[in-house]
């Protein structure tokens, strides 16, 4: 009983000293947000992020705009749904199986980019664009070890998203309607 007495004090002294060293020397130089003649010390800096779109020296700090971004992609986004006939033993059936996921038109001859675990070892492929059309879909090609696939549908003239290249070092923005930058 006197060593978990004993432990228990040592516990309660180390933590007061830990407060007490913490206050003295760390405190101060943690404060976030600190008023200088009642304003905050980051005071615009918000709109200072918000309104960088023209300084062309803070590119990745600068938010984007989710609402005209999703306005540009949401045509070429899909939904995938693939079905899977799982094996049966000697005495079922089988069943089938299911999984669905999202891919993105890539260009406007039907080619969809999406993750090969959504249609691997499957059997049926329909993708259902924004407009709620439907269409029966061909797995060109997939790898595990990306979790890539690329799929092919039927149809002619579809909203596209072009993939940029990062290490370009331009900020373009890219239409979802014939790839053309906007």
């Amino acid at each position: 009983m006197r060593k978990y007495l004993w432990l228990s004090l040592v516990c309660v002294a180390s933590s007061l000293l830990s407060v007490f060293l913490y206050s003295q020397f760390m405190a101060h130089k943690r404060v976030v947000w600190s008023a200088q003649d009642g304003e905050s010390r980051y005071a615009g800096l918000v709109d200072k992020l918000f309104n960088s779109r023209s300084n062309n020296s803070f590119h990745s700090a600068a938010p984007t705009n989710f609402i005209e971004s999703a306005e540009v992609a949401t045509p070429a986004v899909v939904n995938i749904r693939a079905l899977l006939e799982s094996g049966g033993g000697l005495f079922s059936g089988g069943s089938m199986t299911g999984s669905s996921g999202s891919g993105v038109i890539l260009s406007p001859d039907g080619y969809v980019v999406t993750n090969h675990h959504v249609v691997d070892r499957s059997t049926d492929i329909k993708v259902t664009l924004a407009d709620k059309r439907e269409y029966k879909a061909v797995l060109v090609g997939s790898d595990a070890t990306t979790d890539i696939a690329l799929l092919k549908i039927e149809e002619e003239d579809l909203p596209f998203l072009v993939f940029g290249n990062s290490d370009s070092g331009t900020r373009r923005r890219v239409g979802a309607c014939g790839g053309e930058p906007i």
